[in-house]
């Protein structure tokens, strides 16, 4: 799609939805009671958005009618939070560990 002067862009619209549900799994695991990854600014990201459904990670408990319609809900959640905290695990070590290439070389 083309940019023009006059368009507008949401961050609950296209990558910025993305972008909220990465951030409500890596919120979600940072409050976790044994968390794998801490993430202190994607609740802070959440908050400054308001409500959405990326806020279902942060309720204490799924509307009835939401588990009725779509049972394992609650479980395809847990495991997006579980990817997410793994994923960031992963690459969080992976840079820290690469090597510094000596100066002026790349």
């Amino acid at each position: 799609m083309v940019r023009t002067d006059n368009d507008s862009w949401e961050i609950t619209e296209s990558v910025g939805a993305t972008a909220l549900g990465v951030a409500a799994a890596r919120a979600a695991e940072t409050r976790g009671e044994h968390p794998l990854i801490s993430d202190p600014f994607a609740q802070v990201f959440l908050d400054a958005v308001g409500d959405g459904v990326w806020n279902w990670h942060s309720a204490p408990q799924l509307p009835p009618e939401l588990i009725e319609a779509e049972p394992t809900l609650p479980l395809q959640m847990q495991a997006m939070v579980s990817y997410m905290a793994s994923r960031t695990k992963f690459f969080d070590h992976f840079f820290l560990d690469a090597p510094v290439p000596a100066s002026g070389r790349r």
